[in-house]
Order: structure tokens, then sequence, then C-alpha cells
């Protein structure tokens, strides 16, 4: 029995999704995947069948099967590392000369198989031996990630959030007879310091710092992120202690289940529920920052089910096309219809619309019974590079991704990119803090702070580091502010002026770690800040 079992085929037609499921694990959901598993079934059956007609041979037509099944999921592979490659002055990175060589091969392989008498029933075994081994790797990645999620879900054990709550905040109160102050926490996504944005793009945002000054804002000059990834700066902020104190000796990206932790369980946020205070949530479209259970969550987010069945092409299925031969689509995407186009162009479309609903609900949260702590993480001016300076829609070429693409590796583009969505950010940023101030009742406290600063590839290492970081602090609060203040600190300070705390003000120290790195030593001590020049 075992002999005749074949099954391949449809290992090979899952093994890519569940490959490019476990590299992305850390970003997608795994629902994003159904419909391309669905659909590639569907295609390993069709084309099973129709070479079964041609080859009247289970084994010879699952063989083909697969091979066509190769090809299809590798072709965006090779283009693009042939892309660049001339052998005699010949570039083989051509379409043409790769689905020749492909059709080629594959004809000949029918050809072959056509003139085989003898049954494949030991090559059917060897591949699905193969097959089921390199699934495996995958599906265990998976499980295993899957796994250590739901201990760290279902288990508080070593969350220092806890800890401390009842050491350090546990003395928290609101002072009687006084009206708590709505709390806004606001971070754009890679909002980078004055003289970070003049130096390596060539802006002067001081129009901007000056008006937010004139709203009553303490800008903090010499600002800097503790940390150089989003994950690692806001659960550092939001549990007003660096990484290593909370149980995290190195920022490790593949094992993030214990920072997501932190960044939803955080302290700030139960200080603050615990003190009467309602927690709104906006959708970000990053799930490390998705509080959904939060007391009230402004979000756009349509059911699971209607994404998978009428939905159009979401970031993980851009992607798998991008890699597959679906990269025809991406190549002469000018030339499809309209209706093709917007169909490819859904997760920009869906990017732009979350960012375009958060705003315009951030003018309007003040209107929600408080007192309120409001969180919002913005992806801009981050890439993708979606907004124009005016606000109009940027045109893509690349399948969506949160990570820079090949289109904007390019610094000139990435620079032109950002200024724009930069100036569109400023643009929303004052109306929405006018509205806040305005409508509140009692005058509110409203944190505006990048996560982190720009990529390495238009600017130096240390430029990674330094962010937009501007307090409204109530009252004569703001005495407590200074140039060179970094997140960490934030909630310190405030925690002390307007609820009693008595927690010490850490030192300002910035680490600079990127993906995969283990090593966060310090590279920017506070005496140590040359590039900062006051105004």
């Amino acid at each position: 029995m075992h002999k005749r079992i074949i099954v391949h085929p449809f290992i090979i037609a899952v093994y890519p999704i569940f490959v490019l499921l476990a590299f992305n694990r850390n970003q997608v959901f795994f629902w994003t995947a159904y419909r391309s598993l669905i659909i590639s079934i569907m295609m390993v059956v069709l084309i099973w069948l129709v070479f079964r007609l041609i080859l009247r041979d289970w084994h010879k037509a699952a063989f083909i099967s697969s091979l066509i099944l190769l090809v299809f999921f590798t072709y965006g592979h090779i283009f693009t590392y042939l892309e660049d490659v001339t052998v005699m002055g010949y570039n083989f990175g051509r379409h043409r000369v790769l689905i020749g060589l492909s059709l080629i091969g594959i004809g000949l392989v029918i050809i072959l198989l056509l003139r085989v008498k003898q049954p494949l029933t030991k090559v059917t075994q060897a591949l699905n031996i193969i097959s089921l081994v390199a699934l495996a790797f995958p599906v265990t990645q998976l499980g295993v990630f899957a796994g250590r999620a739901a201990i760290q879900a279902s288990s508080k054990k070593g969350l220092v959030s806890e800890a401390i709550i009842k050491n350090e905040l546990s003395g928290l109160s609101v002072p009687e007879g006084q009206t708590p102050p709505d709390i806004y926490y606001l971070v754009f996504d890679t909002y980078t310091r004055d003289d970070t944005l003049n130096t390596y793009f060539q802006v002067d945002n001081a129009p901007f710092l000056t008006q937010l000054e004139e709203m009553g804002f303490y800008v903090a000059r010499c600002g800097q992120s503790n940390y150089a990834l989003t994950q690692p700066s806001l659960a550092s902020s939001l549990n007003l202690d660096y990484l290593d104190k909370l149980g995290l000796e190195v920022i490790d990206i593949n094992n993030p289940g214990q920072m997501n932790l932190l960044l939803r369980g955080n302290a700030v946020r139960y200080a603050l529920h615990r003190l009467g205070y309602q927690i709104v949530g906006v959708e970000s479209g990053f799930s490390p920052t998705e509080w959904e259970d939060a007391d009230v969550y402004l979000s756009t987010r349509r059911g699971v089910g209607n994404a998978i069945l009428t939905g159009g092409i979401n970031p993980f299925e851009a992607i798998l096309l991008k890699t597959s031969v679906g990269i025809f689509l991406y190549e002469y995407k000018p030339q499809l219809s309209y209706e093709m186009q917007s169909f490819l162009d859904t997760a920009y479309t869906e990017h732009r619309s979350r960012i375009l609903y958060a705003l315009d609900e951030l003018a309007e949260v003040s209107e929600i019974p408080g007192p309120k702590f409001v969180f919002a993480h913005l992806l801009i001016p981050h890439s993708p590079f979606v907004f124009g300076a005016n606000g109009e829609i940027v045109g893509r070429k690349q399948p969506f991704t949160l990570n820079d693409d090949a289109e904007i590796r390019d610094p000139d583009k990435y620079r032109k990119g950002f200024r724009d969505q930069l100036a569109y950010t400023n643009r929303r940023i004052l109306p929405i803090l006018r509205s806040i101030l305005a409508k509140s009742t009692v005058p509110p406290i409203i944190i505006l702070q990048g996560d982190h600063g720009t990529k390495a590839q238009v600017s130096s290492r240390n430029a990674r580091l330094t962010i937009l970081n501007a307090y409204h602090l109530p009252g004569n609060s703001r005495m407590a502010l200074y140039p060179e203040i970094t997140p960490v600190n934030t909630f310190r300070i405030i925690f002390d002026q307007y609820f009693g705390g008595q927690l010490p003000l850490l030192n300002d120290v910035s680490y600079f770690s990127q993906y995969g790195d283990t090593d966060n030593s310090p590279l920017i001590m506070p005496n140590e800040r040359t590039d900062c020049n006051l105004p």
C-alpha cells in the first residue's frame, strides 16, 4: 500500500507557503495563508489530473506535477537572483530566457516520461520521503513558535510588569479632589529628530517644532530612543525600564513572545487602569502594538472570514506571488486593468485606509468619556511610502511589506519617499493636537514620540536612534523635562508629577540593535552626545 501512495505533489504545493509562514512567523497571522493553501491544493489536483490523461500513469503525472510546481514557486527567486547577472555580455535575468528554458525543460521531461515504460514507484517513494522531511522543518518551527506563544500567554511567570506594579507603582493615586487628565501616547514610527532630518534629508523641521512649542509642548531637542527597533523601544518605555532589567538580556527577534507580552500587558497600561482610566487602543497594522483587548479599540478590520473569501491580495499572498511565477503580475502591472491593479494593491489600500482612519479618530477621541489613556502607534513616516506630501496616493510596483523593499533600497528614492510622507504626517499631526487640546475639559497630557530613527542606508548608525520627543504637560510639570530625556523616563516623570510616584530617573542610555543582533551594549551615553546642537 505504501508503494502506491503518492503525496509529494501535495507537499510541494504547500511547502513554499509553510516556509514563508515560518520565515515571517513574527509578523503574519496563520489565517492569511488559508487562501494560498486552498488555491495551491486545487492547482496541484488540476495539473495532476491533466497529466494523468496525457501520460496515463498516476506516478508519472505526479512527477511532472511536482516539477511544474517546483518551477512555479521558485521562478521569482531565480529571476531576482539572475536579474543583474551578465555572462559574456548577455543578461540571463530576462523573462523570455527563463520562461523559455523552463518550458523546454518541462517539455523534455514529458517526452522522457512518455518513453519510460517501467513504473516510477521507487521514484515516488523517494520523493515522498524527501518532501516530508523538508516540510517537517517549517512545520516544526511554526509548532514551536505557537507552543511557546501559548505558554507565555497562559502564564505571566517572569513578567516583570507585575513586579513593577507591586513595588514601584503600588503607591500611585489620583490627588483628592482633582480630575485626572487624559493621557495620549502618540508614537509615529521612524519620526526622526530635526538635526538628522536636516543633515540627511535636507528637511527643515523647525516650523513644525515651533508650532508644537506655541501649543505648549516641550520639545526635547536632544531626544534619542533607548533602542533602535519598535518592539524593544516601546516595551522599554511602557514598562519604565531597560530590557535587561525586565528579564530580556538580548533582543531576540525570533522569540518575541516575552517582549510582546511586555508590550500588551505593560506596566503603564495596568497602573493607569487601576487608577480608573479607560484604555483606548488604535489599530496599527503591526500586531505587537494592537491592544485588541482594550476598553475601547478603534479598528477598521473586517472579519477574518470575509478577508479569506472575498478580500484582495493580502501582504502574505503578495510576497508569495512575487517569489513565484506571479512576479509577472508585478513586472507588468502598469499594463493590467484598473480592477486587477486594485486587486494587487489591496494591502497598500488597506494600509493607507488604516492610517487615515487612525488619524481621523485621534482628532475625535477626546469625546470618549474620561479619564482615558490613548495609545496609538502609527506606521508613518515609516515605509512603505504610500502618501505624497499632500496625501495623494503613491503608486507602488512591489508587493506590500513593512520592511524596506527593492524599490526604496535606493537611498535617493528612500529620501524622496520619506520626505513626502513626513510632510503629510506633519500636516495631519498639528490639527489633531489642536483638536485634542480644544475639546479637553481638563488640560491633557500628550506625548509625541518617534520609536526610533531612520534607516542606516541613508544616515549614520547614530541617527538610527535620534527621535522626535515632545511633551505637553499641564501645570509646572514641564520643569522636570530636559533636552536629553529618553522614552524610558517618560512615564516615570508623569507618574511622579501627577500621581504621587516616587520613581527615580534612570540614566538615559541608547542601545543599538538590528534584526538578528545579540549585542545590546550601550552605543551613546548622555555625556557623549556630540551630535546634538541645541538651538
